[in-house]
């Protein structure tokens, strides 16, 4: 994880300038650096930052994680990869995503119509 690509991300989601998101909690020129990898912030003064915007530290690392898995499971599903798309089922582990990944196991393998009607008024 790139802990200075997260932050900038976050910081232009968010609207925000870099003076307005480091919030005096650093300097903007040191900041900066950080969003660039020029600098390692300390685990304190991100802390710092991200609770000032109500970030939660689970928020910031697992978007990052999340986000990039999600472009990768995309990309299994279009190249019509069901080897690929198990094995990242696998790294999410999650019964958030059973649904998700049900639906395209069903559309690659041409077997929709043997999904219940309860699943499909899920999906």
């Amino acid at each position: 994880m790139n802990i200075g690509n997260q932050l900038k991300n976050i910081r232009v989601f968010l609207g925000l300038t870099q003076e307005q998101f480091c919030a005096g909690i650093v300097t903007e020129s040191f900041y900066s650096r950080v969003e660039n990898n020029r600098s390692n912030i300390s685990m304190e003064d991100l802390v710092e930052i991200l609770n000032f915007h109500h970030i939660s530290l689970y928020d910031f690392f697992i978007s990052v994680d999340v986000k990039y898995l999600k472009k990768k499971i995309i990309q299994a599903f279009l190249d019509h990869d069901v080897s690929r798309l198990s094995e990242y089922k696998k790294l999410i582990n999650s019964s958030e995503y059973d649904l998700e990944f049900k639906l395209m196991f069903a559309i690659l393998n041409s077997t929709t119509d043997q999904l219940t009607n309860e699943f499909k008024e899920k999906a």
